[in-house]
C-alpha cells in the first residue's frame, strides 16, 4: 500500500541530563547535559510510524529537505521528567508543487504551522481515495473531503459543533480514556478503552493513533471496514500503548504492534 503525507514537518529534539544540584541564582535543578536524541516530529513522526508499520510513504512535507527551515521542539529531560521546553521556529512553507500523487490514501497532519493551505486541502480534494486527517484547524475545511478525522479533547472541546457535524468518521483521542469513533447522526459506533500499562511519554502518541488506524483500515477487506470499526480501534489502541510506553518519540514496528494487539 502506498500513502501520500501532507502536513507540517518538524523535529523532536531531546536534550537529556541529570540533575544533582539547585540553582543558588533561582530555585531551578541544574541540569547536566549527557546526550542528545532526535526524532521526526509532526507529520515527519506520522510518517516515521506509517514506514514503521510497512507503508510506503510518499512525502509532501517540506522541511525534510535540507533547503527548507521547519519547527524545533526542545524538551529538556531528566530521566523521564520533562523539565522545560522551548520552541525554534514556527512556520512551515506549504508544498511548492503540483499534487498528483498515485496512493491508496493520504494522510493529512495539520498542526497550523502553515503546510496545510486551502489550495493544497483543494488539491488533497482531487485524489480519490480515503483521506485520514489529523488538524488543530477548523474540520468544517475538510467536510466533503476527509473520511476520518481525529480530534483530542481539546481539539474537540474548540471546535464542538464542527466535529458534531462532520460528514466523516469522527476518532475521539482521550487520552488515558482510550478512543471513540462518533458518526454524525448515528453518534458513538466504537469504544475502545486505553492499553498502556505504564506511561514513559505521550509525545507522538496521536501520530501513533492515525498511523495505526490508517494501516488497519487499508488493510480491511473493503466488505468488512463498516463492521469491523472496534478492530481497527482495538488495534490503533495497541499502537499507542507500545508508543507511550517507550521514552521520547517513539514508532512502533508492525511486529511490535501485532503482538502487543493479538495478545491483549
Amino acid at each position: 500500500m502506498k500513502v501520500a503525507v501532507f502536513g507540517d514537518y518538524m523535529t523532536d529534539r531531546y536534550w537529556i541530563g541529570e540533575a544533582n544540584s539547585i540553582s543558588a541564582e533561582v530555585p531551578i535543578p541544574v541540569v547536566k547535559i549527557k546526550d542528545v536524541k532526535i526524532f521526526p516530529g509532526g507529520a515527519g513522526n506520522v510518517w516515521q510510524n506509517l514506514e514503521a508499520l510497512g507503508l510506503e510513504v510518499r512525502g509532501f512535507c517540506p522541511g525534510r529537505e535540507s533547503d527548507f527551515g521547519y519547527p524545533i521542539k526542545n524538551r529538556l529531560m531528566v530521566g523521564d521528567h520533562q523539565i522545560a521546553r522551548w520552541d525554534e521556529d514556527d512556520i512551515c512553507r506549504p508544498y511548492p508543487g503540483k499534487v498528483f500523487p498515485k496512493v491508496d490514501a493520504v494522510v493529512v497532519a495539520d498542526y497550523q504551522k502553515g503546510a496545510i493551505t486551502e489550495d493544497i486541502i483543494k488539491k488533497i480534494g482531487l485524489l480519490g481515495g480515503p483521506v485520514f486527517v489529523d488538524t488543530k484547524g477548523d474540520p468544517g475545511r475538510w467536510n466533503g473531503i476527509a473520511t476520518v478525522i481525529f480530534p483530542n479533547d481539546k481539539e474537540w472541546s474548540k471546535f464542538e459543533l464542527g466535529y458534531a457535524s462532520f460528514q466523516g468518521l469522527v476518532v475521539g483521542k482521550q487520552g488515558a480514556k482510550g478512543l471513540t469513533i462518533y458518526k454524525n447522526g448515528q453518534g458513538v459506533i466504537a469504544e475502545s478503552p486505553a492499553q498502556a500499562r505504564f506511561v514513559r511519554s505521550v509525545n507522538g502518541a496521536g501520530d501513533t493513533v492515525l498511523a495505526a488506524f490508517v494501516y488497519r483500515y487499508l488493510y480491511m477487506p473493503f466488505e468488512k471496514i463498516n463492521e469491523d470499526y472496534q478492530e481497527i480501534l482495538d488495534f490503533a489502541n495497541a499502537a499507542a500503548a507500545i508508543a507511550v510506553e517507550n521514552p521520547y518519540t517513539y514508532a512502533p514496528t508492525k511486529d511490535e504492534v501485532l503482538q502487543r494487539y493479538e495478545n491483549r
